[in-house]
């Protein structure tokens, strides 16, 4: 059975892999396509925004590797539901609005999204250790 916050985890490595898509993007708007589809042997430098698209993608992919474990285990323990759904939720609004704060630039803003998303994913794991 799908549960929301499966659907909630679905749903948000697919954002990871759209912030890999911007990361791209930016690396071909910088690099161009010829470089881009290259071997890669020169390393090129890149511009401050395609920096910020390949953090917000490293965190990004480090973000989903602590909340798909904790998601999973409560599916494979049929404790989802209510709190846990509330969780998954706010993790998922948080880190909706850490990408495009990261990728302006603004730093306080970004760092508050960042912990909500933190702290609603370790909820997520005390739910696993109740």
């Amino acid at each position: 059975m799908v549960t929301a916050e499966l659907s909630i985890l679905a749903i948000y490595a697919l954002m990871v892999a759209l912030t890999w898509g911007v990361q791209s993007l930016a690396g071909m708007r910088d690099a161009g396509l010829g470089w881009m589809v290259s071997a890669r042997d020169e390393p090129r430098e890149f511009g401050r925004f395609h920096g910020r698209a390949k953090r917000a993608a490293d965190n990004s992919l480090a973000a989903l590797a602590y909340f798909a474990p904790a998601v999973l285990a409560l599916q494979g323990m049929d404790r989802t539901g209510g709190e846990t759904l509330l969780a998954a939720q706010v993790f998922l609004a948080a880190r909706v609005l850490y990408l495009p704060l990261y990728l302006a630039g603004v730093p306080w803003l970004r760092s508050i999204a960042w912990l909500v998303g933190l702290l609603a994913c370790g909820s997520l794991y005390l739910a696993v250790l109740e």
